[in-house]
């Protein structure tokens, strides 16, 4: 059941079947009332049983509209109704029979009017219109028969119309019930359809709820983003604008877009004034074209590049920078521009440049203490020489006193005098040529020709302790690129203290070999004794400085050795073996990997 018209939407079916019932009484009892005041005031005869039936028709019909505004009504309402009408036409009609004149065409008449009246008033279908007319004209025939004691008044033209307005009467229902089933029809898929509507607006009030506060918090997001990146852009201007670094941005067409302030205190020009200028219009034209040029090789490459170079800045005189320059990329992918920064380095290389003259004075003093560890083996390979030099010149003095002028003898002396002299000026200029070479001039050397240098340094001291130096004899080797005193003194620090490692008197093999190979793009050298090895407690700290096993060693051979690989690009490494004894291998990098190898210096 709907709600009726008291909570603002239209009454159920049974609610008009009821309402429009008690306006049919209300009808009924003003018609029935008119006609009681109209007889009591102009009758000239006695009221009889037809002013009885008015009055009861009038309080009928009251008590029915009165008993009809009660809600419980609803339930009954069709049975009620039908009922009602009914025993309205029975007793319209009992009323017809009981006038003075039994005239029975005023009641078909007021039957006929009913029936239309019911078939457009009440909404309640053919069906019920076709019995209570059905019961009307059944009413009838009791009140005709009573007047003319037959029925043949139903033959005549009025009973013809009467019949008629009764079908019609039904007509009219079934129209109506047909009209009212199609409004039901037609209300209920507008209902429905209200609905959907009614689901579609609250689903799209949902959804636009939902995207109002996805939009709110987006804007939220977004102002905090914006307030994230506004504040990330302050302390990337402070940041820029504090450093140390020359920090600039160009357009494509070498604009300058951004400078900071050590690049207006270092090159005189305000910020604001450069904005929009170039490189010509700022700077000396070698510098210019020189800045012109690694702006267009970053923009061509589409990668960063890095180099030093040094700039007169102002009243700071010339300064070293590792400048960076990289291109600028838009979201489409495309440069806009080209970045760079510019790091003063002329502390570092200061430092570097001390640092290098330290580790060289660190070196000259190792190569000073290397040969006065050597001095007496030097001394005994000298003094041979010099003594075989006094023999033979002795005897040849005395043979000439003895005037025996034996040509083949004395050629013989005079050839071996020169020998040894040879032989220990060979001694003296390798001593001078390792103590007085200065230059540390990188070049391109040959390591096994400089391991060949490094044995006659040594070769007295090994001599001397009855030890073998033994150079294997290998495949050709690449060169590689490096200062030549400096790998050679790597070489003679590692063998000496192969010798010395394996001239104990419980060695009984007294050997140090060495051997170089190519490993990829480095050379690797091997020194290796036939000593007792490294002692564990030595292992991890064999190459830091003042570490010696030696009563009078300094402790820095090794600890400079590694620094002068490593300088080198290289590393330098010790294996031990306590049956074995002990191996240091270096390497370095090749000269033909960094493409700086001179024609006709290459090996395979």
């Amino acid at each position: 059941m709907q709600a009726d018209s008291r909570s603002g939407e239209q009454p159920s079916l049974q609610r008009q079947l009821i309402d429009r019932l008690r306006f049919i009484l209300a009808i009924i009892a003003s018609m029935a009332s008119f006609f009681v005041v109209d007889e009591l005031v102009t009758a000239d005869h006695p009221l009889g049983a037809f002013f009885a039936y008015r009055v009861a028709g009038v309080a009928l019909s009251l008590v029915g509209f009165v008993v009809l505004r009660q809600r419980w009504v609803e339930a009954w309402a069709w049975p009620l109704t039908t009922a009602i009408v009914a025993f309205a036409y029975l007793f319209v009609a009992a009323a017809g029979m009981a006038s003075p004149t039994g005239e029975y065409v005023t009641t078909a008449l007021l039957f006929v009017g009913a029936a239309l009246l019911t078939a457009t008033v009440l909404p309640w279908g053919w069906k019920a219109q076709c019995a209570t007319v059905a019961v009307g004209a059944v009413a009838l025939i009791p009140a005709i028969l009573r007047k003319d004691g037959t029925l043949a008044a139903l033959t005549t033209d009025p009973a013809v119309v009467g019949l008629m307005g009764f079908v019609l009467s039904a007509v009219i229902a079934r129209e109506f019930e047909r009209y009212q089933s199609a409004q039901r029809h037609a209300e209920a898929e507008m209902r429905q359809l209200h609905a959907a509507l009614e689901i579609r607006v609250a689903e799209r009030t949902a959804a636009l709820q939902t995207v109002n506060e996805r939009l709110a918090d987006e804007i939220a997001e977004r102002q905090r983003v914006n307030d994230a990146l506004r504040a990330s852009q302050g302390l990337l201007a402070d940041t820029i604008d504090h450093s140390s670094a020359i920090v600039s941005l160009k357009d494509v067409n070498g604009c300058y877009l951004l400078v900071n302030r050590e690049f207006e205190r270092l090159f005189g020009h305000q910020r604001l004034a450069v904005a929009g200028r170039r490189d010509e219009d700022l700077f000396a034209p070698d510098l210019a074209a020189l800045l012109q040029t690694r702006d267009r090789e970053v923009l061509e490459s589409s990668v960063p590049i890095s180099f030093e170079q040094d700039l007169a800045v102002g009243e700071d005189g010339t300064r070293s920078y590792v400048c960076v320059k990289f291109p600028l990329h838009g979201a489409a992918g495309a440069p806009y521009g080209v970045g760079s920064m510019s790091t003063d380095i002329t502390a570092v290389k200061q430092l570097q440049e001390t640092l290098r003259r330290h580790q060289d004075e660190l070196a000259r003093v190792l190569r000073l203490y290397t040969i006065d560890e050597m001095a007496a083996a030097v001394a005994h390979e000298i003094h041979q020489p010099l003594c075989a030099i006094t023999n033979y010149a002795n005897g040849g003095a005395r043979r000439l006193r003895a005037g025996e002028f034996h040509a083949e003898a004395l050629l013989d002396a005079f050839e071996r005098i020169a020998a040894e002299g040879l032989r220990a000026g060979q001694i003296l200029r390798g001593i001078r040529s390792f103590l007085r070479r200065e230059s540390d001039e990188e070049t391109v050397v040959d390591v096994r020709a400089l391991a060949g240098e490094a044995l006659r340094v040594i070769e007295a001291e090994a001599r001397l302790h009855g030890v073998t130096v033994r150079l294997e004899n290998g495949e050709a080797l690449p060169p590689v690129r490096g200062s030549a005193i400096q790998i050679e003194q790597v070489l003679v620090n590692l063998m000496l203290n192969g010798v010395q490692a394996v001239s104990t008197d419980d060695c009984v093999l007294r050997e140090v070999v060495v051997a170089a190979t190519r490993s990829g793009d480095t050379l690797e050298v091997a020194v290796s004794d036939s000593g007792g090895g490294i002692a564990a407690d030595l292992a991890d700290k064999l190459f830091s400085p003042f570490v010696t096993t030696k009563a009078r060693g300094l402790g820095l051979g090794l600890a400079i050795s590694r620094a002068i690989v490593e300088n080198h690009g290289g590393r330098l490494w010790a294996t031990s073996t306590m049956e074995a004894g002990a191996t240091f291998r270096f390497s370095l990098p090749l000269a033909t990997a960094r493409g700086d190898v001179p024609p006709g210096l290459e090996r395979t």
